[in-house]
């Protein structure tokens, strides 16, 4: 059987979805281990802003220093 590990519920707004869900993957990331965050839902409810936050936040340089944290 399948259990997901945590989800987010409506009416949750995105920092607390990001700490519960992203933040952790991104350490595990960073400590080398292989993460898959699945986002499911409607066209245009936020799902890409969650994951990766406004226009131009994901990039080398803040990956970098998300790294160096």
């Amino acid at each position: 059987s399948f259990a997901f590990q945590s989800q987010v519920v409506v009416g949750t707004d995105q920092g607390l979805a990001y700490d519960a869900l992203a933040a952790p993957l991104l350490q595990r990331a960073l400590d080398g281990f292989n993460c898959t965050l699945l986002a499911y839902g409607q066209t245009g409810s936020g799902k890409t802003h969650t994951m990766f936050g406004p226009s131009g936040c994901l990039t080398e340089a803040a990956v970098a220093r998300a790294g160096a944290a």
